[in-house]
């Protein structure tokens, strides 16, 4: 029989050689992870979208090497201070800082690790149960898919948040790997109805098949076989879930229902640069020292005085001049109400008395704003910001959105207390329920712990009220703080006000644009229109018998008890675009009387006198028809 050691087995194709003989060097076989990652890794996008991945896991697990401010440490005078500086890369005012102070940047550092963690523990957790259960009801099918499809319909039929909030309502003590749970319990059912749809076609391949009949246990026909052909899929479903993960614990922690975030220790707090307060030791009726108690003014002193102010805001369109020659002036004691439509200037003066006004674009081109005969538009920034909260505080008309939502009621009371006087943390709590019980929440011992989103839309503003007053400012400034609340809860908001600002002497200016709202509050009226000044008057003058006509529309749109069954009336037309004012009297495109001189000649503020001309008290109006609307 003849030897075949040295015969070449029939098909093999000779090896072939290089020219010295040698046979060429074979190049490793790459799997399809190697030949993909060997394509993407030339790509730019996929280079800088991995950089940009891998940052945020960097800032996800060491924050502290980003910034060492702590994200909720807060000075509220920051916010009107500090503009964010692009240039101060990784500092506390990169990114500015939000309405209560504190360092926007610092806390998207911090909030990053949240978000990451839970959003990728959570889709990991999802797609390894989901996976693995629709991985055995597809592959196995009979009683086991029936057992594992009815769960899934189950569970598929809980709403993702409404069930995480139930199953988080049960810890005691809420930390990331809770959130994590309750969001896995419930989201794993897509995850199995995907992986099963998908094994089941993939396990009728032949493949498959041939798997089997080379005797391949079932282990290793699941993972070895359907698993790599089966999970891609899940793999795009897992990424598109991620977002809505991360979003889904926003929303959880936005309702206060989420991460309670333990303080981080070691960080680094912003403090003013000289205390505010001494400590306080005396109860919260008596809050600040009695040094400032007897700095305040008698009532009737000028307290705050707007001279010839005028504002513009510089935009691509042209110049819009918000604000025209504002006069106003409010006393110790005193309260002012600006009045006038949306876009009028009312907020925009607000703004630039307490100096948060954004410039640019906006601009102060003229005028005074004098407290306590000091011009404050030529203090420096940080006298300023000695003023600000301290001096002159403001009500914003949301509460809502002003209130951190995932931080206690309680907590941001008493932040102010322990970022301005060095306050404990239990002597800030205690002065917290202090300041609900004066403004009269029910209960505040057993909801100082309460988020925003517990309390009603007056307790919220209830609850803003606190906050300004708790340093007992000079002055407060308040816009539209009755603003989408009902009747009822819009007059007990305007009690308090008007109570507290007598016990403590404040002048307050009170925004708005509801006449029914100030009669009972207001010593005098100041309406705006267009940008300027057009009637002051002490209010039960004005609404006896208004000196303008946009005032008497104004009046004339309050609904009446005299007037039932009548139609509500209401002025013509739209407030001026402040781009373009009409040439004249800015009223005049609506007004019901207006002449050829109101077209052409810009009224101005008259002082105001009765019939037989002696001048009214603190009456005047930019008409040229006031004596017609006045006498009639």
């Amino acid at each position: 029989m003849p030897d075949l050691t040295d015969k070449k087995t029939a098909g093999e194709i000779p090896a072939q050689r290089t020219e010295t003989g040698a046979a060429p060097k074979q190049e490793k076989a790459r799997s399809l992870g190697s030949d993909a990652w060997h394509d993407l890794r030339r790509k730019p996008i996929f280079v800088i979208s991995a950089l940009l991945i891998l940052l945020l896991i960097v800032i996800a697990i060491a924050p502290g090497l980003f910034t060492s401010v702590d994200p909720r440490a807060g000075d509220l005078r920051l916010h009107y201070l500090t503009k964010p500086n692009y240039s101060h890369f990784f500092e506390a005012d990169w990114f500015g800082y939000d309405l209560q102070g504190r360092s926007i940047y610092a806390r998207v550092v911090y909030g990053a690790r949240a978000s990451v963690v839970v959003g990728i523990t959570v889709t990991l957790g999802v797609t390894i149960l989901g996976g693995i259960t629709g991985m055995l009801a597809g592959y196995f099918g009979g009683w086991i898919d029936t057992i594992i499809s009815r769960v899934t319909d189950i569970f598929f039929g809980i709403p993702l948040l409404l069930g995480a909030l139930v199953i988080l309502n049960a810890f005691t003590s809420r930390t990331i790997w809770s959130v994590v749970f309750a969001l896995v319990a419930l989201g794993w059912t897509q995850m199995t109805r995907v992986m099963r749809g998908s094994v089941i076609t993939v396990k009728q391949a032949d493949f498959v098949t041939a798997a089997k009949a080379l005797g391949a246990g079932t282990t290793r026909i699941l993972w070895k076989h359907i698993l790599p052909n089966a999970i891609a899929p899940v793999i795009v479903v897992a990424t598109i879930a991620l977002g809505g993960y991360i979003a889904t614990e926003a929303t959880l922690s936005f309702l206060g229902i989420g991460l309670h975030h333990a303080r981080r220790r070691g960080a680094r707090r912003p403090r003013p640069e000289a205390p505010l307060r001494e400590e306080v030791t005396t109860p919260m009726t008596t809050v600040i020292e009695n040094d400032q108690k007897s700095d305040r003014l008698d009532v009737g002193t000028p307290l705050l005085e707007v001279k010839d102010l005028h504002v513009e805001f510089h935009t691509r369109d042209g110049i819009a001049k918000a604000v025209n020659g504002v006069n106003y002036s409010v006393a110790a004691g005193e309260t002012l109400a600006v009045l006038g439509e949306s876009g009028s200037g009312k907020s925009v003066t607000a703004q630039t008395i307490m100096g948060i006004l954004d410039m640019p674009p906006g601009k102060v081109t003229q005028g005074e704003i004098l407290y306590r005969g000091q011009d404050m538009l030529k203090m420096s920034n940080e006298d300023r910001r000695k003023i600000r909260g301290r001096k002159i505080a403001m009500i914003f008309q949301d509460a809502l959105s002003a209130l951190n939502p995932v931080l206690s009621v309680g907590y941001q009371l008493g932040e102010m207390f322990r970022v301005h006087q060095g306050a404990s943390k239990a002597e800030a709590k205690a002065k917290a329920i202090e300041l609900m019980d004066r403004v009269r929440i029910p209960a505040a011992k057993q909801r100082v712990n309460d988020y925003p989103h517990q309390f009603s839309g007056g307790m919220r503003q209830r609850i803003m009220i606190a906050m300004a007053l708790s340093l007992q400012p000079d002055l407060i400034i308040a816009d539209e703080p009755t603003t989408a609340l009902d009747v009822t809860v819009q007059a007990q908001v305007m009690d308090l006000l008007a109570e507290l600002q007598a016990e403590y002497n404040m002048g307050l200016i009170l925004i708005t644009h509801d006449l029914g709202v100030v009669a009972d509050v207001a010593d005098k009226i100041a309406v705006m229109y267009a940008g300027r000044i057009v009637e002051t008057a002490p209010v039960h003058d004005l609404y006896a018998n208004p000196a303008h006509p946009y005032t008497k529309g104004l009046l004339r749109s309050i609904p009446r008890l005299d007037q039932k069954g009548q139609d509500l009336y209401a002025i013509k037309g739209l407030p001026p675009n402040l781009l373009k004012v009409p040439a004249g009297c800015a009223f005049n495109p609506r007004c019901d009387v207006a002449t050829d001189l109101c077209r052409t000649e810009i009224p101005a503020l008259h002082h105001v006198t009765d019939k037989d001309g002696k001048e009214l008290t603190g009456r005047r109006s930019a008409c040229h028809l006031w004596k017609e609307t006045l006498h009639g």
